[in-house]
C-alpha cells in the first residue's frame, strides 16, 4: 500500500461511522466479479448510514475518484 492511498483513505475513515478497508486482501477479494476481468478498487467502503454515504460520494467526487456500489449478501450467480 501506498503511503498516498493511506493518507486518503485514513482521512474518510475519520469522516464516516462505517468502515474503510485499503488492505490487500479485502480489495482482492472485491476486485473479481463473473468475468474474466478483474478491477482492483483503491479502497472499500462499508457505510452505516445515508450519512456516510453521502460523506462518502462527496470525498470521493472531491478527489476524482469514482465509486461502484455493490450489492452484499449474495454470490457471484445471485445466490445466497
Amino acid at each position: 500500500m501506498t503511503d498516498q492511498r493511506k493518507d486518503i483513505f485514513s482521512e474518510l475513515k475519520q469522516e464516516i461511522s462505517g468502515d474503510v478497508y485499503w488492505d490487500p486482501i479485502r480489495v482482492y477479494m472485491l476486485s473479481t466479479d463473473a468475468s474474466i476481468y478483474r478491477r482492483e478498487p483503491a479502497a472499500v467502503v462499508y457505510p452505516k448510514s445515508t450519512q456516510d454515504v453521502i460523506s462518502t460520494v462527496k470525498f470521493a467526487a472531491d478527489r476524482g475518484l469514482p465509486i461502484h456500489s455493490r450489492g452484499a449478501g449474495s454470490g457471484l450467480c445471485g445466490s445466497v
